[in-house]
C-alpha cells in the first residue's frame, strides 16, 4: 500500500473481518477510515479494537439509496472528503438447491452484493471528482470466477460484481 496519509476511505462490511483488517492497515498508513455495516454494536466494537481516533462508523444499508446517500455524507462532515471506496458488504445467503431457493433470500443476496455494490459507486465518483479523482476496490470471491453448487445467487453475484469492476 502507498501513502495514504490524510485520505479519506469508506469501507462498507467494515466489522467483518476483512474490513475491520483493511481498517487497520489504512490506519497504520495514515489514512481517515469510515466504517458502513448494519449492526451497530458490532461496528462500535471494531472502532473500539481498532483504537485510533481516525476511524468512525455510520450504520446503513448497503441496498438503500437514502442509506447511501447517509454513509457518504457521514463521511464529508467528519472528514472533509472521500478518496477511497472499499466495497466488501457481502452476504452469501444459503446453501440450496435453486428449485428450493427462496426468492426473498436471492433479492437479499442481488440487493446487497450487486446494487450495493452499484450504488456506492454511484455516490462515490462525484464525491471523487470534487478532489480530482479516487479509487475503488471491489471484494468478489472465487465464486465470481466459477460456479458453486447451490449456491446461485452469491455466485451470480459475485460474477456481477467482477463485471463492474472490469
Amino acid at each position: 500500500m502507498s501513502n495514504f496519509k490524510d485520505k479519506v476511505a469508506i469501507i462498507t462490511g467494515g466489522s467483518g473481518g476483512i474490513g475491520s483488517t483493511c481498517a487497520k492497515m489504512l490506519l497504520e498508513k495514515g489514512a481517515k477510515v469510515l466504517l458502513v455495516d448494519l449492526n451497530e454494536d458490532a461496528l462500535k466494537q471494531t472502532v473500539d479494537d481498532l483504537g485510533d481516533d481516525q476511524v468512525s462508523y455510520c450504520v446503513a444499508d448497503v441496498s438503500k439509496d437514502s442509506d447511501v446517500k447517509n454513509y457518504y455524507q457521514t463521511a464529508i462532515v467528519h472528514y472533509g472528503r472521500i478518496d477511497h471506496l472499499f466495497n466488501n458488504a457481502g452476504v452469501e445467503g444459503v446453501v440450496k438447491p435453486l428449485t428450493e431457493y427462496p426468492e426473498d433470500t436471492f433479492d437479499q443476496v442481488m440487493n446487497v452484493n450487486v446494487k450495493g455494490v452499484w450504488l456506492a459507486i454511484k455516490h462515490a465518483f462525484p464525491e471523487m471528482a470534487k478532489t480530482g479523482g479516487g479509487s475503488v476496490v471491489i471484494t468478489s470471491s472465487v465464486a465470481g470466477l466459477q460456479g458453486t453448487a447451490m449456491m446461485m445467487a452469491y455466485t451470480a453475484s459475485k460474477h456481477a460484481a467482477i463485471g463492474v469492476m472490469k
